[in-house]
């Protein structure tokens, strides 16, 4: 009978152990590499429903992807870019420094070589950067102070080998840095364009997917400068939703509070669309007169032959109602105008086509006349009190935005627009149109 060998049995590690082993894990590493490979394909996917800059911001640049109303039916619960950039940082640190290796000497030598690396890597960062060859030189230094540190036996005992895991060591560092520095740079950094025509001189870029309400004031003793207080929109508007907050600075008399909100929208002037709608009402009023009995179809038949771009209506309309017409309308119409009930129909159609093109074409042009073409197919006449003023200030009275869909492509841009209340020690000092588009107002106060 031979004696078995004795099983070596591991006690259940602890809870702080359990973590430990969890986050430092392979399996873990592995599990991050490939949740962020389907958040990068599906990232990608969605920019073509979100746009690119949508896309990477709220797949790329978030702790926690939501689904959201409107979204595809893939679109669940994701962690986001930050999360799984963060465990993988904190999954290769906690690898690296578990399963390293002290070299002899213990923590006195490791210490000495990383406040050696850590030292080299400052002075190159804050430094030395003037110069591309002292930063040649510095790294250069540092590797060769760092393979010292971990060579084979070169006469000093403390610093026996550990030469062979330098490689491992600088990969995990390098990947560790290229995630902090890309985390610290999504959440930090701000991209503006400076915009300027030939022979202009300017002080200021702007960042064309951000807005900010500002409010300058005079400076008492010195006209040439001003005081201004910038409220970005984050503060007012959070997913597109008014948090209603009242916002209060210490260089306002007043407090600042927005009522209305438009993520994308067009500026409306009240007066020149009055002036657009009487032109549309007044082409459909002829319209109606040209096409008001039978007897009027051939005339008008004749105009759309020396109008080529009428025919197409005629041609659409008699088509519907059975004919099948050449170059040449007038046989076809004239059998048609025989028929009273066929007669009546094709009135109707080309009323409705005519009707059909001049909208089309009001609303193919500018923000006003689009806007009339608009109230005049929602039978709303424009006057002093439709569509309710927006705001009470002077240019809240002539002007009227009107909201449009967010854009989400690279080769649109979102004028937003709102409308601000000011409040301030006896109450409300009204409310104020701002948009993008309007030139700056002036309020007085006290």
């Amino acid at each position: 009978m031979t004696d078995s060998p004795a099983t070596v049995v591991k006690p259940p590690a602890g809870p702080l152990l359990a973590v430990l082993n969890f986050f430092t894990s392979l399996k873990l590493a592995v599990a991050i590499l490939g949740t962020s490979a389907v958040l990068v394909f599906l990232g990608t996917l969605a920019q073509v429903n979100e746009g690119l800059y949508q896309a990477q911001a709220r797949w790329f640049k978030q702790w926690i992807v939501i689904r959201q109303e409107g979204d595809p039916w893939w679109v669940l619960i994701y962690p986001g870019g930050y999360t799984l950039g963060v465990l993988l940082i904190i999954n290769l640190m906690g690898a690296h420094l578990r399963r390293f290796k002290f070299p002899p000497g213990g923590w006195p030598v490791l210490l000495a070589h990383y406040l050696l690396v850590t030292a080299a890597l400052g002075a190159i960062t804050f430094g030395l950067l003037w110069s591309p060859w002292i930063f040649f030189m510095a790294c250069t230094l540092l590797l060769v102070a760092d393979l010292l540190l971990s060579a084979e036996n070169i006469g000093w005992k403390p610093l026996v080998p550990t030469g062979r895991k330098i490689g491992v060591d600088m990969t995990h560092f390098g990947i560790v840095v290229l995630l902090v520095g890309q985390l610290a740079t999504d959440m930090m950094a701000v991209e503006t364009h400076m915009a300027m025509r030939e022979g202009e001189t300017t002080r200021y870029s702007q960042n064309y997917s951000a807005t900010e309400l500002v409010i300058a004031s005079d400076v008492a003793g010195d006209p040439q400068s001003e005081s201004i207080v910038a409220i970005p929109e984050a503060l007012m508007v959070k997913q597109e939703k008014l948090t209603g907050e009242r916002l209060s600075k210490d260089q306002l008399p007043f407090q600042v509070r927005m009522t209305m909100w438009q993520g994308n929208s067009e500026l409306v002037d009240l007066d020149k669309a009055r002036e657009a709608e009487g032109q549309l009402r007044q082409a459909f009023a002829t319209l109606e007169s040209n096409f008001a009995t039978a007897d009027k179809l051939i005339p008008e038949a004749k105009r759309a032959l020396e109008v080529p771009g009428r025919l197409h209506v005629w041609k659409e309309s008699l088509r519907e109602l059975g004919e099948n017409p050449g170059d040449d309308i007038l046989p076809a119409v004239e059998a048609v105008q025989l028929d009273p009930a066929k007669a009546a129909a094709l009135l109707t159609k080309l009323k409705a086509g005519f009707r059909a093109e001049m909208l089309h074409l009001f609303q193919s042009e500018d923000a006003n006349m689009r806007f009339a073409a608009l109230r005049v197919e929602e039978n709303q006449p424009i006057t002093d009190a439709s569509p309710e003023r927006q705001a009470s200030s002077d240019v809240g009275r002539r002007y009227y935005t009107r909201s449009l869909k967010v854009m989400r492509d690279m080769e649109a841009r979102n004028i937003p627009s709102a409308v601000v209340e000011l409040t301030g020690a006896n109450g409300s000092l009204g409310t104020w149109l701002v948009s993008p588009n309007l030139k700056p107002q002036t309020i007085t106060h006290d």
